[in-house]
């Protein structure tokens, strides 16, 4: 749907401004100089939109896990996601993840950028430790961070947890929370 919808809109826009711009060009009596300033910065924030929705649409679905594997790919995510958030994280794998089935490592992989936007907003940390354990009756993620922790009592407000509850149902799993 992103993919169809926004992405494709934002395609829309961005030609649109380009048209105009082209026809301004060509034209320069048609519009104020104002206007054509503003054509111009129309023009690149659609074109910036677009890389953004792109990003977006491939760390919703990365091709990376696929051709390499769960582990290499979240070992990527968590040493640019450490360094971009100043973050150290050590990630520890057990078992071969190369037995998960797509649906399940890919599901894993948006678990865990959810958890670590979490850490990075809320949790005040500095360390986190990653443990994927993949047996072949089972496969767990851990994710233990340092930071002040929260009320378990309290209602979570954000969608976070709630998107992550939903996927690893969606998959037959299950989100546990400690604090």
């Amino acid at each position: 749907e992103l993919h169809d919808g926004i992405k494709q809109q934002l395609f829309s826009l961005a030609m649109t401004a380009s048209a105009i711009q082209d026809r301004v060009h060509s034209q320069p009596a048609c519009m104020p100089p104002d206007m054509t300033e503003m054509v111009g910065q129309l023009k690149t924030t659609a074109q910036a939109a677009q890389r953004d929705m792109t990003g977006l649409l491939e760390g919703l679905h990365p091709t990376s896990i696929q051709e390499r594997g769960l582990a290499a790919t979240l070992n990527e995510y968590t040493l640019l996601f450490g360094a971009r958030e100043h973050l150290l994280i050590y990630l520890e794998v057990q078992g071969n993840d190369g037995l998960l089935p797509l649906t399940v490592a890919e599901t894993l992989y948006l678990v865990t950028q959810e958890a670590l936007n979490n850490v990075a907003r809320h949790a005040r940390a500095t360390r986190v430790d990653l443990k994927l354990s993949c047996l072949p009756e089972e496969v767990s993620l851990t994710v233990r961070d340092n930071g002040n922790g929260f009320d378990m009592s309290q209602p979570h407000r954000g969608m976070g947890t709630a998107s992550m509850q939903d996927r690893l149902v969606a998959i037959g799993g299950r989100l546990s929370l400690h604090s």
